[in-house]
């Protein structure tokens, strides 16, 4: 059932009373359930990005610098200086710390924020570093031999995914189903823009989860002109604001409820953390991120705007888990594609906020 939408100058939108929050992931039906082998793989910052980001970060694209957090007292320094510096530059960093050390700006705060200089840079261990930005990623495997012996799943995955690929690259899947032992997720059943980006860091300070669900969909609603108005001073020209999130789902999406529809590959999972009595009219400045779906509960995401985070797999209870310490009231609504709302440009009604 479709969600009905208005909105006005406040950035608030209306949706069908009865489509009420999801406040727990149990809460979500599963339309998926297949076979696959599952092995949890570590995605760290390369080498060459670390580098990028010191010697180029804070430039005019976007490269975000890199940064150690610390408590800049003198157990702070040296427990960071521990952790970080080369064992040969240990006094070193303990001894630059200390000089470069500002008190927080707030007394609320008890730890510091400071760039990595190349100078520093050179006295630290590049693995120490590596290892500060480690994620985990679910690397999934479709077991084809025992799809295949239930054919209602596999035409069922077949139809989920179909509006996701060209026909080229569908009959690539397809054969492979017919043929192969079994299948990548990573490799074979993501769309392009996750395809590619899959277990990857960018160095640009932007791209965020609002991008990754939805250039998950068609890169045309992050490109676009019409969709992508904001150029953020510092933010590279991919990172999309939370009013262009909340438009473009508005022209292309619509409001599925978890009551009366199981969740389906494609599906944006947008949380939400709401007021403590939630009105009718929801308000776009409450929404803290967003998850595609896939299926068997796992999602594909970026963590945040930041570099730091890296494109992965995630389950449903680890994304909840993530957002709900740092939600007072975490709550979510999933989006589906409307291929009959589908728009190249935004609509009219909806100009007055967004420019």
């Amino acid at each position: 059932m479709l969600a009905s939408w208005s909105s006005n100058s406040q950035g608030v939108m209306k949706v069908l009373p009865q489509n009420k929050w999801v406040r727990f992931f149990q809460e979500i039906s599963l339309s998926l359930k297949i076979p696959v082998e599952e092995q949890i793989l570590e995605t760290k910052l390369p080498d060459t990005k670390l580098k990028s980001r010191v010697y180029k970060g804070g430039d005019k694209d976007g490269i975000e610098p890199l940064f150690l957090h610390f408590s800049p007292d003198t157990k702070g320094i040296e427990k960071t200086a521990k952790k970080y510096a080369k064992k040969e530059s240990y006094y070193d960093v303990v001894a630059y710390l200390n000089r470069v050390a500002r008190k927080p700006k707030n007394k609320s705060e008890s730890r510091v924020k400071y760039q990595i200089s190349k100078h520093l840079y050179q006295l630290l261990d590049k693995k120490a570093l590596i290892n500060k930005f480690s994620f985990p990623h679910h690397s999934l495997k479709i077991s084809l031999d025992t799809l295949r012996r239930d054919p209602n799943s596999l035409d069922e995955l077949a139809i989920q995914i179909k509006p996701f690929f060209s026909n080229v690259e569908r009959e690539r899947i397809y054969g492979k189903m017919k043929k192969n032992q079994f299948l990548s997720v990573d490799k074979d059943l993501l769309p392009s823009f996750p395809r590619k980006v899959v277990r990857r860091f960018v160095i640009y300070r932007g791209p965020n989860c609002f991008h990754a669900s939805l250039a998950f969909h068609d890169r045309t609603l992050t490109r676009s002109n019409f969709f992508n108005v904001t150029r953020e001073k510092g933010y590279h020209r991919a990172m999309i604001n939370y009013d262009e999130l909340w438009r473009i789902l508005s022209s292309n999406f619509y409001q599925a409820d978890h009551r009366a529809s199981k969740i389906q590959y494609g599906d944006i999972l947008v949380f939400f953390d709401i007021p403590e009595e939630p009105r009718k009219v929801i308000n776009f400045r409450w929404i803290r991120h967003t998850a595609t779906y896939l299926f068997n509960g796992y999602t594909f995401s970026k963590g945040s705007k930041s570099a730091d985070t890296p494109y992965t797999v995630k389950t449903l209870k680890e994304e909840w888990k993530t957002w709900s310490k740092i939600s007072k009231n975490l709550a979510v609504k999933i989006f589906r594609r409307s291929t009959k709302r589908v728009k190249k440009r935004p609509p009219k009604d909806l100009t007055d906020w967004i420019y």
